[in-house]
């Protein structure tokens, strides 16, 4: 009985690790949603276009 409870109790520490990364991730995404990539790309007919992200 005792091995389960310490089971649930490092499942419920692994969920609020896991909660935290993705807080983290969301943060990243967000402040690189904000900044705009500019690629230029090489068109196939000698060209290039400019390709905003």
């Amino acid at each position: 009985m005792q091995d389960m409870m310490q089971m649930m109790i490092n499942l419920g520490n692994q969920l609020d690790k896991l909660n935290e990364l993705i807080a983290q991730n969301n943060q990243l995404l967000q402040s690189s949603n904000g900044q705009e990539d500019t690629k230029c790309v090489q068109g196939s007919g000698g060209g290039a276009v400019i390709v905003r992200m």
